[in-house]
């Protein structure tokens, strides 16, 4: 059984914090992967490099799946790159100093999902709200964006995610934002797309 709380990001909590958001991106990479393989024209591309290999091997069975094998292999390389790639994008950018780029500012909250496995506290999860104050003649459009929302494998579908983003709701209805905007990954490659709910939304 696993039990946990809410709480405000802890500067202790950096290493545990950055182990999460490391795991959280990375594991994209195989679903990508996936995704990207069975689509009809990456299955037809595959089929193309197989048959290359089956004529430029002399009618071998080998070379169609080295050259198959070798395309693949590419485009799971080329998926781990991306990820990577926008992993450390992020360490040097929002999770480079924390308290900077989520905490100095107040429309701005870091909250962690801590939770008892095993006998012991661990960080089970992660969100980032981050502020837009915007506004002119025809109103206020401000609204709070949740750049990150990552909970570990082991504590999903436990409620710690609901609990997050509930938090979130009640943030931005305090700070007077009217939206909330979640950033999502979509399975095919970072950056993440925004999609934007009303605050009051349950």
């Amino acid at each position: 059984m696993i039990q946990g709380s809410i709480r405000e990001y802890h500067a202790k909590d950096k290493d545990a914090v950055i182990l999460l958001f490391h795991n959280g991106i990375l594991e994209h990479v195989y679903p990508a992967f996936f995704k990207a393989m069975s689509h009809p024209d990456q299955i037809g591309m595959t089929l193309s490099i197989s048959m290359a290999g089956y004529v430029l091997g002399g009618s071998s069975y080998f070379m169609p799946l080295l050259f198959g094998g070798a395309g693949s292999g590419l485009i799971y390389y080329c998926y781990c790159e991306i990820y990577e790639s926008y992993r450390l994008r992020m360490m040097t950018t929002n999770m480079a100093d924390i308290q900077a780029s989520c905490l100095d500012n107040s429309d701005n909250s870091f909250w962690v999902a801590e939770a008892e496995v095993n006998g012991k506290s661990k960080v089970a999860g992660v969100v980032v709200v981050v502020g837009k104050r915007r506004g002119d003649e025809r109103g206020d459009e401000s609204y709070g964006e949740v750049p990150h929302l990552i909970v570990s494998f082991e504590c999903r579908k436990t409620g710690h995610g609901t609990q997050l983003a509930q938090k979130v709701m009640e943030f931005c209805k305090d700070c007077g934002f009217f939206r909330v905007g979640f950033c999502v990954l979509q399975g095919w490659h970072p950056p993440p797309s925004c999609g934007i709910i009303p605050a009051g939304s349950s």
